[in-house]
């Protein structure tokens, strides 16, 4: 018998095991972190003008983060600190202590810091008290207010229970949370659980290069498309409980094919979240790409057309001016486990398709039409995007300045 084989399994499963994680976790977030926290305050000093970009999820500088950080330097001003997860892959019982270091260095780095800079919830940042003069940035890695999070999801299927929120409130410490218009300034109140004096529209960073006119044309050329045909970009948002369990709907692209290939090429990008990749047959792939790995901002900009479910995109791809469609196979299923902020139905600027045949007929429909976006995108851009105008990262970094 493998003695040590036999330890390290009994280990695995004992740690591995879901309540004793919460169990750890609730000592971290009422114990460990804040003890820590109050150690690295007395034993750091804080620099007003030290800026932490910090993730859980990302092993870098995120799109809403990378203007906000290149702006700053070119400043020169200020002391830039990141904090994000390694790039290298490891097992579950790993990872869980990999990130309870990360988070002991996020909390050392705070102390260290006058401002902190997140896209992202951050468990470890709620669990503290900070100091008195240190602000915190969420720049959420989306733009309007499509689907419901955080407290609007409060006992869904995809959201949390009220019972573990009391247990690891969240969302909490926001100095400031830029969105993209004063229309959905309620629906972060509401997700965040804040005031209002804490949510203001100045803009999501990223948005700027959609108005680099040079950029929004380059791509296309960048990404060697054909320029005999449409690009159509099909980006759907995740399904599942949780981000362990994320997948999403892929394509008939064989059926696509016949009808399509010789008008249209057909670019897929997954959620980042998905763990599987689109299943795209060898013969096809002139037609149909996987581009999950290419930014989404170089896709939007290239494709003629989006094609989409309940993914936030439509809010950048409204500042391009271009015709979606909505593919929304499971929208019943989706409302009753996440809902919405506003009725679907009646909110998305495209047309709504609900299986693949209506797809294809809705793309040939667009071709006979000269590919002209709905009636409803200029208004849907003015009322959920007025205030990225490319001028964001300039209005974030001013707010940086004026209170550092």
């Amino acid at each position: 018998m493998d003695i040590k084989k036999l330890l390290k399994n009994l280990i695995k499963s004992v740690l591995g095991s879901p309540k004793l994680s919460i169990a750890l976790s609730y000592v971290e977030y009422h114990f460990v972190w804040p003890v820590m926290f109050e150690f690295f305050k007395l034993t750091t000093r804080m620099d007003k003008n030290a800026v932490l970009f910090a993730d859980y999820y990302s092993v870098g500088l995120t799109d809403n983060m990378r203007p906000v950080y290149k702006k700053l330097k070119a400043d020169g001003h200020y002391k830039l600190l990141t904090c994000f997860p390694s790039e290298e892959k490891s097992s579950k019982l790993k990872a869980r202590f990999e990130r309870s270091l990360q988070s002991i260095r996020f909390l050392k780095l705070f102390a260290q810091s006058g401002t902190l800079v997140l896209t992202e919830s951050f468990l470890p940042l709620y669990a503290i008290k900070p100091r008195k003069n240190a602000k915190v940035i969420q720049l959420w890695h989306a733009c309007g207010a499509f689907k419901k999070w955080g407290y609007s999801t409060l006992d869904k299927n995809f959201g949390a229970s009220h019972k573990t929120i009391d247990k690891f409130p969240m969302h909490t410490n926001y100095t400031l949370v830029s969105v993209s218009s004063d229309e959905i300034i309620p629906k972060y109140m509401e997700a965040f659980n804040c005031g209002h004096d804490r949510v203001e529209a100045l803009g999501a960073p990223r948005t700027d290069i959609y108005f680099d006119d040079i950029f929004v044309k380059n791509q296309r050329n960048e990404l060697n498309l054909p320029k005999d045909k449409k690009v159509v970009l099909y980006a759907p948002t995740f399904r599942g409980q949780n981000i362990n369990e994320a997948f999403c709907p892929d394509l008939n692209y064989k059926m696509l094919y016949e009808h399509l290939k010789d008008d249209f090429v057909i670019l897929t990008k997954f959620h980042p979240y998905a763990k599987k990749k689109p299943d795209i047959p060898k013969e096809l792939r002139g037609f149909a790409m996987d581009v999950t790995d290419v930014q989404i901002e170089k896709l939007l900009c290239a494709a003629d057309i989006l094609v989409t479910d309940y993914s936030s995109v439509i809010f950048e791809y409204a500042l391009l001016d271009k015709p979606m469609i909505f593919y929304a196979t499971d929208l019943d299923s989706y409302i009753n486990e996440r809902d919405f902020y506003y009725p679907y139905k009646d909110f998305i600027p495209g047309k709504l398709v609900t299986c693949q045949d209506d797809l294809k007929n809705a793309l040939l429909e667009l071709r006979d039409n000269n590919y002209a976006p709905s009636e409803k995108v200029a208004a849907f851009r003015a009322k959920y995007m007025s205030a990225c105008d490319g001028k964001s990262t300039e209005r974030i970094v001013k707010w940086i300045k004026a209170t550092s």
